[in-house]
């Protein structure tokens, strides 16, 4: 179960981490009103199991699992300090578009007076922060959005990291 496959994957969990030292294995789980999320690292037997009663409980299971890896040392979920920078608004402009993340699930991206917005199918707007003129993060969940420009300049797709995985979107208009 615990050997990785394509994309990270074990026999229906996520493995990441030093192979060596550090493997762990993640799982979350979603029904309405309720979100999970299961982290438990392989070779020591540390490990957590988060569960919520709200649609909104993944932020919230992510912010504990922060504080768990504070107080236990756990290496891969330190939370992250980021610094915003300000980018040019014709710059962002390049960036509104409708990315497709998997069939039927897009993330689409709107400039709404001077800040870059997110949504992904049947979730509310998150704005995203840049970190560089391309690279972006919300301040809501772990993720990063990362812009992919061609040779021209276009912008053609965006990588979104989350959860230890790369998911690339490309641009659908």
């Amino acid at each position: 179960m615990l050997t990785a496959g394509m994309g990270h994957w074990g026999l229906g969990i996520a493995v990441q981490g030093d192979k060596k030292d550090n493997l762990y294995f993640t799982h979350g789980g979603a029904n309405e009103g309720f979100r999970c999320q299961l982290v438990a690292y392989e070779n020591s037997g540390d490990g957590a199991v988060i569960m919520t009663n709200s649609d909104a409980g993944s932020g919230l299971a992510d912010e504990i699992i922060h504080s768990i890896a504070i107080e236990y040392g756990w290496p891969d979920f330190q939370p992250v300090e980021r610094t915003s920078m300000a980018v040019d608004p014709k710059i962002l402009g390049h960036y509104v578009g409708t990315y497709e993340i998997a069939k039927g699930f897009n993330l689409v991206v709107t400039l709404e007076q001077g800040q870059l917005m997110t949504q992904a199918t049947g979730q509310e707007k998150v704005p995203i922060y840049a970190e560089s003129e391309t690279k972006f993060f919300p301040t809501v969940m772990p993720a990063e959005i990362e812009f992919v420009k061609d040779d021209h300049g276009s912008v053609t797709r965006l990588i979104l990291h989350q959860g230890g995985r790369e998911r690339k979107a490309p641009k659908k208009f």
